[in-house]
């Protein structure tokens, strides 16, 4: 066996000798001896016969060498998991990897005796390098691993990989390897010029005559893109302390055409982090003229993880009407539109930074530059070091938007359902960025986000690197519905994360222990809206078991989920089919008596004026969040003309002493909603007892000045007794 390796830029530098055993680690100090006895050991090239000589940094190494002797005894691998037929070994460094069923002595085989399983049965999936450690796939029975194999190759099994390696030109990309298999890989962390790459790689119905080695063939991989694994002692890796720095670091069983139910790997659904020890404490990477400048260790590593900005220093200026200048700075309003004295904007990019200036040339604020239409630029900031430190500025808001929202980031096993980034609110403008269940899902509303997401989610991902990131573009109005035809696939990979939801396939969210569907891929509506979060609660202090409530305009049926878990029952009412079989899959997805919910596929002021009317329903509450505008089977359906009628009936349908939760989303609404209220209940001769605000959660902030970055207004309102 050949090994390649180099040496490490470490404070302390070490013998020749001592870099050799972390490449051979199961050798013996005699066949170290021995080698270098021999002439087997080269020095860029030349050959070394001194063991105890100290080489330069960087300097390449080759050892021809055999199999180490050094006997293992039992080995002291933990076992992390296991299922019906397979089981993850925590694979200690030194141990060999190579089973070999002729050898009663053989580590892999005192490793089955240790875990208490059948020697017989017990075989890995894949061979492991003696200097490599970590979670580690074994079949349990006869040729489960070979089963194991298959699937991994087949695309029904994802194994995502971590590494460290010296750091790639371009943080995130593709590579394709040996059988034409893709791997997708994504930076992580950079600093001191090493990368944490996650890789994934995604064979799709691979037809081999044999499947490849997951380990040597992403090393060889690796290696062959000038990125050898810290480690690797046979492709040319940096041979630094504590082995081979490739582990996988998740396993999920996707299933897939072809592939039975009960199959081999089926309940393979675990992940692990990489230990204290991954990183390296000394240098490894020697990097030339590194800058000098005074800053602690955490500074250094921070700034070398960022993202490169590449804007010039000098900001560009763009003209705009005295009258635009006027608004940003008066009445907070972040938009500015254009007009007839707004200057060319075509020969800049969108996302770009500006300094707006008036029809005399007087400076106002900073904004970002929109795509082509009608909005011109929105405000980035009136402070010029927010402009000019345009980096820190973006990591300031990420880390105030993410403490803003800390109570929800901790507590995700009970709600993770929530918005993270709420554009112009949260000092973003044209980006949403929100949690639905497993992953982030990122919204573009305006061009101007192209200036700044990719840093955005570098630092999301400095947070949580784990987590995978979709990406959105809507550049309409966020509130204008746009069905996506069949197999139109919206949303794009950023990062692909260690949560494996495939293209096109639902998603499971939480809110507050309750389970609902969530489609992330299409469309700008996922079939659930966060914002209702705190209205939801209150309707679940106000609701009591046995009560009957009416949920107009339904949706998915989060609030009818809501209330049936509570042993209410609900007439859900929705125009469409397909969102009242959603609700029923909601149901089923609790475990929620179909009993307690009724669903009519109606319009709700049909439905008002015509069954609920014929039967003299009352309710103890109703839910009324209708859409802007909509076609209905009662003709076409405006918030502006129509919402008082339809609160009219709602009235008259609410039980004395009965809730309505009313919620409105109008542009520039003619009347306060309160008014609007009173006038219905009015005209329906009910007495108003009490009114109360049901603002939207608070992770979807307000703005002053800017009611187009609200998602609703709400108010509770309960009747007389």
């Amino acid at each position: 066996m050949e090994l390649k390796f180099r040496i490490p830029a470490e404070a302390e530098p070490k013998t020749i000798a001592a870099l050799l055993h972390r490449a051979w680690p199961d050798a013996t100090d005699a066949q170290i001896a021995q080698a270098f006895e021999q002439g087997k050991v080269r020095v860029e090239e030349l050959i070394t016969r001194k063991p105890d000589k100290v080489v330069d940094r960087d300097a390449r190494v080759r050892a021809e060498v055999g199999p180490g002797e050094e006997p293992s005894g039992i080995p002291s691998a933990a076992g992390l998991a296991r299922g019906d037929d397979w089981i993850v070994v925590d694979k200690p460094v030194g141990m060999p990897g190579v089973l070999d069923r002729d050898d009663p002595m053989n580590p892999i085989l005192f490793l089955a005796d240790s875990l208490g399983v059948n020697r017989d049965g017990f075989s890995p999936v894949w061979q492991m390098p003696a200097e490599g450690g970590g979670p580690w796939l074994f079949g349990l029975e006869d040729k489960a691993s070979d089963t194991l194999l298959k699937t991994w190759g087949s695309g029904a099994l994802m194994i995502t990989w971590v590494v460290l390696v010296p750091a790639p030109a371009l943080p995130q990309g593709r590579l394709v390897g040996a059988h034409q298999i893709p791997v997708d890989y994504s930076a992580t962390t950079i600093r001191n010029g090493l990368a944490e790459l996650q890789l994934t790689p995604m064979p799709q119905n691979g037809e081999f005559e044999q499947v490849p080695d997951p380990v040597e063939w992403l090393l060889d991989l690796l290696a062959a893109n000038d990125m050898p694994v810290l480690g690797d002692a046979r492709r040319g890796g940096f041979m630094v302390e504590g082995g081979l720095r490739l582990r996988a670091a998740a396993f999920f069983y996707m299933g897939g055409e072809g592939v039975e139910e009960g199959a081999t790997g089926h309940d393979l659904a675990h992940s692990w982090n990489a230990g204290a020890k991954w990183w390296p404490e000394d240098p490894v990477v020697w990097i030339e003229d590194e800058p000098e400048v005074e800053e602690d260790e955490a500074a250094a590593a921070d700034r070398a993880k960022r993202p490169k900005d590449t804007r010039t220093e000098r900001i560009a200026k763009l003209q705009v009407s005295d009258r635009s200048l006027e608004i940003l700075s008066r009445k907070g309003h972040p938009w500015v539109l254009e007009d007839r004295d707004t200057g060319r904007r075509d020969t800049i990019d969108p996302g770009t930074i500006v300094h707006l200036m008036d029809t005399r040339g007087r400076p106002g604020p900073w904004a970002l530059v929109e795509g082509p239409g009608q909005l011109a630029a929105r405000l980035w900031s009136h402070d010029s070091g927010a402009a000019k430190n345009f980096e820190e500025e973006i990591d300031l808001r990420v880390d105030e938007a993410l403490a803003a929202r800390s109570r929800l980031t901790r507590d995700t096993a009970e709600t993770d359902l929530f918005r993270l980034v709420h554009a112009e609110a949260d000092g973003f403008p044209g980006l949403q960025i929100d949690r639905v269940g497993p992953l982030l899902r990122a919204t573009l509303t305006g061009a101007t986000a192209l200036g700044f997401r990719d840093r955005v989610y570098q630092n999301i991902l400095d947070f949580n690197p784990e987590i995978m990131i979709l990406e959105v573009e809507h550049f309409e109005d966020i509130r204008a519905e746009k069905t996506p035809g069949p197999g139109d696939r919206l949303a794009r990979v950023i990062e692909r994360g260690a949560n494996y939801a495939r293209e096109g396939e639902r998603v499971v969210g939480l809110e507050d222990g309750l389970k609902y569907w969530c489609e992330p891929w299409e469309g700008i509506d996922v079939g659930f809206f966060a914002d209702q979060r705190e209205n939801r609660r209150k309707m679940r202090k106000i609701a009591k078991s046995g009560q009957r409530w009416l949920n107009l305009f339904c949706h998915t049926g989060a609030f009818s989920v809501a209330l049936t878990a509570l042993g209410c029952e609900v007439v859900s009412v929705d125009l469409s089919k397909r969102y009242l079989e959603w609700l029923e899959d909601n149901l089923r997805l609790n475990h929620i008596s179909g009993k307690l919910n009724y669903s009519v596929a109606d319009d709700a002021r049909a439905y008002l004026s015509g069954e609920a009317k014929r039967r003299d329903e009352q309710f103890d509450g109703i839910i009324v969040d209708p859409p802007t505008a909509a076609a209905g089977s009662s003709g076409f359906w405006s918030v502006k003309k129509d919402y008082e009628d339809l609160l009219v009936e709602c009235f008259k349908r609410l039980a004395k002493g009965g809730v309505l939760l009313v919620c409105r989303n109008e542009k520039r609404p003619s009347d306060s909603l309160t008014k609007l209220v009173r006038r219905a209940a009015n005209r329906a001769n009910r007495k108003i007892s009490s009114v109360e605000n049901a603002p939207p959660a608070s992770d979807y902030p307000r703005m002053k000045g800017f009611p187009e970055g609200d998602s609703f207004e709400g108010l509770w309102i309960r009747t007389a007794g």
